[in-house]
């Protein structure tokens, strides 16, 4: 028997009303990770155009990634260039994906009235913050861990933040957080 959804449909005798699009919490889990990664490539793409600019390897960054789980190795000739950034932007896309979940999340439901100007200043000093705590308070000790971790022989030490200068490292980190910020829905919360 075919009827129409009815505007508030009930789970129980108990149970209020709920509308049938409102936005739960997978729904911001969902798009949080699906813009993280759109994110985390949009600021990959910043950075490979700037290291263009200036006449850096365009895929350093990348490079650098790759020795959170290869070491030295994946700066040197030796490495298997296209393995290591494989696995590399792998890491980089999983890790916008996590990222992006609770800010999306804590943003989008907690302050997505903000008006587009509001979002973009609100973008740069939370992309300073990330950075500041990523690389200062997170990187530092844990990208040594892991390469303990996995049994890595060479020298351990904290490549990423000893490679990447700190205005790259800051620049994008804000593209990330700007790009999570000012990405909207399409559909308003609760529209048919």
């Amino acid at each position: 028997m075919a009827t129409d959804a009815a505007p508030h449909q009930e789970h129980g005798p108990d149970s209020p009303p709920v509308a049938p699009n409102s936005r739960g919490l997978s729904y911001y889990l969902l798009m949080g990770s699906a813009v993280g990664v759109y994110a985390a490539w949009f600021s990959l793409a910043v950075t490979v155009v700037g290291s263009l600019a200036v006449g850096d390897e365009p895929l350093k960054l990348l490079r650098v990634y790759a020795t959170f789980f290869m070491g030295a190795e994946a700066l040197g000739q030796t490495a298997n260039l296209g393995v290591a950034l494989f696995l590399a932007l792998i890491l980089h896309s999983a890790t916008g994906a996590v990222a992006g979940m609770p800010l999306y999340l804590v943003y989008h439901r907690r302050f997505g009235h903000h008006e587009t100007i509001i979002r973009a200043a609100n973008g740069v000093w939370l992309g300073v913050l990330m950075w500041l705590a990523n690389y200062y308070l997170l990187l530092s000790w844990f990208q040594p861990m892991m390469l303990r971790w996995i049994a890595y022989d060479g020298d351990i030490r904290p490549y990423i933040i000893q490679n990447i200068p700190f205005w790259v490292a800051a620049l994008t980190h804000i593209a990330f957080v700007e790009v999570v910020l000012l990405t909207r829905s399409n559909r308003p919360a609760g529209a048919p």
